[in-house]
């Protein structure tokens, strides 16, 4: 009798039906959850709008009682119109920020939400109007489905004049990953040229075979040599990828004088610690008549070899990153010495977020660059002459597409930038792309990185919108100028963030934050719909 009872509760539990897998459309602005659940305001279907030729992402998450493996696909669209990726991290207990290609099935773990990134870009040629599709997920014992409404627009986005820039680590990239800069919206880098002299020390580099010097400072007897070869090539590919420029080569940090160090070391001058205020350390050598030659000759020979090659991309210079509290007077002298040689250079100032800062650095740069206190030291940069940028910290899909879009917008900046493109041993999951983990020359993106390039399109739909109003009629014009302008006008000075205070929020609360940018959007459609 316990052995027909035992077989019958086994054919019962194989019998079954297997709960149902639950699939619904995630809000791409809200960071990923693996414990997040299916919210009471999920949509039936996820939306998308785009212009011909433009890059739009989507997101939707999938959630099951059991470990299954799933396989994912489109159906109903064009297939070279969708590229699909899933949520990744680090480790099991790391934030999904590693968007990893869909090669084959993926696992979902129990009772763990997986997410799926879509990204759509129709042809530049595609004809206007509604398209629609759907999301497939199936499993050994089924599938689901979710629908795709795909709106495109009746028109295609104009240039934005405002620059994106990334504030990088390594630079000799592998093949491609400057063309996918471009993609985003990114014709600007940043980087301190020496500074692996000192991290080379911290981090194993041997995943990789690219250079991570490069420019490299040679002594010939007395004189000073840069060997420039990595460079150039790095130059080719920033070139062929057609960024814009500036490049901006960073001489040294607060606390660190990555140039003079390695000019010092090169020729036996003394590298120590150096007196600053408030007792913070600076590491370099002392100012003396031969690390001065030193330094001229190594900036005079960057600029000759830049007009011989003719680069198209104008080259810009970072004294000291941030030295307001420390090497105010040491970065005036260097200032006061480039400009002595090289009077046609612009030098980048990195004032922080004071008025006062930015003061008293207005003898020792052209550019002011600012991560705060926007709107006072905007004002500053235009009543003084100095062109304006603004920077800051990404972390999460909210904060790149603010930062790199409406931000510069509403503070009328002329560029952003960000920290940080790619210093993985500085902080493994705070960066905007990655490495494969199956190839390092493979890029993987991160939420972030694809929502700055969403912070860009903004920037574009705004100059879409600006180069109509000037096209316009007399009688539609002023009224879409002045509707603009009040879109600008209501946005908050500072970068509007959230991520980070919203931690433990519902997703209702933080989708509806994190909407904003995506209402200033759909304003401007209606703007530019209205001129057409």
């Amino acid at each position: 009798m316990k052995k027909l009872l035992l077989a019958c509760l086994i054919v019962f539990a194989c019998a079954r039906p297997q709960a149902a897998l639950e699939l619904w459309p995630h809000y791409w602005m809200v960071p990923f959850d693996r414990g997040q659940t299916r919210p009471d305001s999920a949509a039936s279907e996820i939306t998308i709008r785009v212009t011909p030729g433009e890059y739009e992402p989507a997101a939707f998450a999938v959630r099951s009682p059991a470990d299954v493996q799933v396989t994912v696909s489109l159906a109903d669209l064009p297939a070279d119109w969708f590229t699909l990726e899933h949520a990744s991290g680090r480790t099991d207990s790391t934030a999904l920020n590693r968007l990893l290609p869909v090669e084959g099935p993926v696992t979902v773990k129990a009772a763990e939400t997986a997410f799926f990134w879509l990204t759509v870009r129709p042809p530049a040629d595609t004809p206007a109007g509604s398209y629609k599709g759907k999301v497939v997920v199936e499993t050994g014992s089924g599938r689901s489905e979710l629908p795709v409404a795909c709106e495109v627009l009746p028109f295609t986005l104009a240039e934005s004049a405002i620059l994106d820039g990334a504030f990088m680590f390594l630079i000799d990239l592998p093949p491609g990953w400057y063309q996918d800069m471009k993609e985003h919206g990114f014709d600007a880098i940043q980087f301190f040229t020496w500074e692996y002299a000192i991290v080379q020390r911290e981090q194993d580099r041997s995943a990789w075979p690219w250079d991570p010097v490069p420019v490299k400072i040679k002594r010939e007897g007395d004189r000073l040599a840069l060997d420039f070869t990595t460079m150039d090539a790095i130059m080719g590919r920033i070139v062929e990828a057609g960024m814009k420029g500036p490049v901006v080569f960073s001489l040294g940090n607060d606390h660190h004088l990555f140039y003079e160090c390695c000019l010092a070391e090169a020729f036996g001058l003394k590298v120590d610690s150096l007196p600053s205020n408030q007792g913070r350390i600076i590491w370099g050598p002392k100012i003396s008549k031969e690390l001065d030659r030193l330094f001229v000759e190594g900036l005079e020979q960057l600029r000759d070899h830049w007009k011989e090659k003719a680069y198209p991309q104008e080259l810009v210079l970072l004294i000291y990153d941030e030295p307001t509290e420390r090497l105010l007077d040491r970065c005036k002298n260097r200032y006061d010495l480039i400009k002595s040689f090289w009077p046609e250079v612009r030098i980048y100032g990195v004032v922080m977020n004071r008025r006062d800062w930015a003061e008293s650095m207005l003898d020792q740069m052209d550019i002011i660059v600012t991560n705060g206190g926007f709107e006072e030291n905007g004002d500053l940069a235009r009543s003084s002459g100095k062109d304006f940028w603004v920077y800051g910290g990404v972390r999460d899909q909210h904060d790149g597409r603010y930062q790199m879009g409406l931000l510069p917008w509403k503070n009328r900046a002329s560029g952003s930038f960000f920290w940080m493109y790619n210093y993985w041993q500085y902080d493994p999951d705070g960066c905007a792309v990655y490495m494969h983990p199956g190839d390092p020359n493979r890029i993987v993106h991160s939420p972030a990185w694809e929502a700055m390039r969403e912070g860009h399109d903004d920037l574009r739909y705004i100059a879409t919108a600006e180069m109509l109003i000037a096209k316009a009629d007399p009688d539609k014009q002023e009224p879409a100028r002045r509707r603009l302008e009040a879109l600008r006008r209501s946005l908050g000075w500072g970068r509007a963030r959230g991520g980070r205070r919203m931690e433990g929020a519902s997703y209702e609360t933080r989708a509806e934050l994190y909407a904003l940018t995506d209402k200033v959007r759909s304003e401007v459609i209606e703007i530019i719909t209205g001129l057409l």
